[in-house]
C-alpha cells in the first residue's frame, strides 16, 4: 500500500476516533462520528472545486495548495497533461510534415474515411479532379468523382491493382488511380495524370508498326534478289556463295523480327476486337506436338493430362474439353514456348507438356531438361530483345521478341506466365489461365 494512502487512512481513523470520543463525552458517540464525516466531506468538496477551477483555467505549474491527497492528485494530473501536450504537439508536427510532403507532389492525394467522406486532399487534387479541401471536406468522394469504374473500385475493397479513368474536368485526359487501406478502414488514394505517358506509348507503337511495314517491302525485294543470285550461281567462288547464303539467312531473320514487331503492335492495340471461340484443347496440344516432331525429331516430347489432384488422365478423357480463346494466339504461345525449349536444350533432350485442369485454374506447363539459366534473369525475360546469352540466341535465330509476344497474348486472355529455371538442370514455363476460359460444362 502506498504511503500516501496509508497516511490518509491513518488521518481519517484518527479524526473519527477524536470525533467519537467527544461525541461520547456529550452523550452520543455516533453524533461525533457524523460531525467529523461532515467536515471531511465539506473539505473534499472544497478541494474538488479548486481542482475543477484549476483544470478549467488551463492547468499551469502554479498548483493550488491542498492537503496531501489532492496535492498529489494535482501533481500527477499536471505531469500527465504536460506529457499529452507534448505528444499532441509532436503528432501535429508529424501531420504537418506529411501534409507538406504531399503538397509538393504533382499527384493528387485524397484521404477518405470508412464512409468514403473526404478527410483531406492536397492542392493537386483541384487541378486533377476539381476537389478543394475547404469546400469539399466531408463530401462523399463518389459524388465528386462519378466515373463508374472508380465507384466500383472504391466499393470493391480490392486495391491490389490500379485503374485508369478519364478526368472530371477534361475527358481526354487519363488518370491512374491506386488506393490502399489504413487506420480503421480509411482509404488513401493516389491519382496521377498519365495522359502524356499513354500518348508516348501510342506514338511508340505506331512508330514501330509503321517502320515495320515500311521495312518489309524493301527487305522482300532484297531477299528476292539474293535468292535469285544463289539460284543463278553467278559465281563459282566458295566465299561468294557463302556470303550470299549468310545474307539470305540474315534477311530471313530480319523478316521474322519485322513480323514479330507487327504482331506485337497488333497485340498492343487495345482498340482491336479480340475474337475468342470454343475449341478442343487436346487438338491444340496435339497440333503443337506434331509441329515439334517436324522441327527436330532428335528430341522427344511427352504430353501429360492431369486433374486438380495431379492424377494422370488419358487424352480420351479430355477430348470433350473446350476452352474459349483465340486458337491462333494460343497456338502461337505454345509453339513459341516449345520451340524455345528445343532451341536451348542439348541433343536427345526431353520436353514434357502438362495440361492441368483445376476448378479455379487451367494450366499448360512446358518443362525441359535443357541448359537452364540463372534466376536473376527471370524478371526481365519478357522484355523486348532481352537475351540471357546474346551470342547463343543469335546463333539459334531467335528474334528476342518471342516471350514478349507470349506475355501480351496471355494478358489478352487474363492469364499469367510463371517461369522457373535452374542453371544446368532445365526450365519450366507455366501458362496459368482463369477457370472462365473453360466451357461451363467443364467447370461444373
Amino acid at each position: 500500500m502506498p504511503n500516501s494512502t496509508f497516511n490518509q487512512i491513518t488521518r481519517l481513523v484518527f479524526l473519527l476516533s477524536i470525533g467519537g470520543f467527544f461525541g461520547y463525552q456529550l452523550g452520543s458517540f455516533f453524533v461525533g462520528i457524523l460531525f467529523i464525516l461532515l467536515i471531511e466531506v465539506i473539505s473534499q468538496i472544497y478541494f474538488f472545486n479548486k481542482l475543477t477551477l484549476w483544470l478549467n483555467e488551463g492547468p499551469s505549474s502554479d498548483i493550488p495548495s491542498a492537503n496531501n491527497l489532492w496535492s498529489s492528485l494535482m501533481n500527477n494530473l499536471y505531469k500527465v497533461i504536460n506529457k499529452l501536450k507534448k505528444e499532441k504537439s509532436q503528432l501535429k508536427a508529424n501531420i504537418d510534415y506529411f501534409q507538406e510532403s504531399f503538397q509538393v507532389i504533382d499527384d493528387a492525394v485524397i484521404i477518405v474515411n470508412d464512409r468514403n467522406s473526404i478527410v483531406w486532399v492536397n492542392d493537386s487534387s483541384f487541378s486533377i479532379f476539381g476537389i478543394n479541401l475547404k469546400e469539399d471536406e466531408g463530401e462523399l468522394i463518389t459524388n465528386l468523382i462519378r466515373d463508374p469504374d472508380f465507384i466500383s473500385y472504391i466499393h470493391s475493397d480490392d486495391f491490389s491493382s490500379s485503374i485508369i479513368i478519364p478526368t472530371v474536368l477534361q475527358k481526354e485526359k487519363r488518370i491512374k488511380i491506386k488506393a490502399t487501406k489504413f487506420h480503421k478502414n480509411h482509404i488513401l488514394i493516389f491519382a496521377s495524370d498519365i495522359t502524356e505517358t499513354i500518348k508516348l506509348e501510342e506514338m511508340r507503337r505506331e512508330f514501330v508498326s509503321n517502320v515495320s511495314h515500311e521495312l518489309k517491302t524493301p527487305l522482300t525485294v532484297i531477299s528476292g534478289y539474293l535468292e535469285a543470285l544463289r539460284d543463278c550461281d553467278v559465281s563459282s567462288s566458295e566465299n561468294t556463295s557463302k556470303a550470299i547464303s549468310n545474307m539470305i539467312h540474315q534477311s530471313e531473320r530480319m523478316d521474322k523480327i519485322i513480323q514479330d514487331l507487327i504482331l506485337l503492335s497488333k497485340l498492343e492495340n487495345t482498340n482491336l476486337v479480340k475474337e475468342h471461340n470454343f475449341f478442343s484443347i487436346v487438338e491444340l496440344i496435339e497440333s503443337v506436338v506434331s509441329d515439334l516432331h517436324i522441327l527436330d525429331d532428335s528430341k522427344s516430347v511427352e504430353v501429360e493430362y492431369m486433374d486438380q489432384f495431379n492424377n494422370k488422365l488419358n487424352s480420351d478423357d479430355l477430348n470433350g474439353v473446350q476452352i474459349k480463346a483465340s486458337y491462333q494466339e494460343l497456338r502461337s504461345v505454345f509453339i513459341n514456348l516449345a520451340e524455345n525449349a528445343f532451341k536451348y536444350s542439348p541433343q536427345n533432350s526431353h520436353l514434357i507438356i502438362s495440361l492441368v485442369l483445376d476448378r479455379d485454374l487451367f494450366i499448360v506447363r512446358f518443362k525441359d531438361d535443357g541448359f537452364g539459366f540463372d534466376t536473376k534473369h527471370i524478371p526481365r525475360l519478357t522484355e523486348r530483345f532481352y537475351r540471357v546469352d546474346p551470342s547463343r540466341s543469335s546463333e539459334r535465330g531467335g528474334t528476342g521478341l518471342g516471350l514478349s509476344i507470349v506475355k501480351h497474348i496471355l494478358n489478352n486472355h487474363n492469364a499469367t506466365l510463371e517461369i522457373e529455371s535452374e542453371l544446368g538442370v532445365g526450365s519450366t514455363f507455366s501458362c496459368i489461365f482463369p477457370s472462365e476460359i473453360l466451357s461451363d460444362q467443364e467447370k461444373s
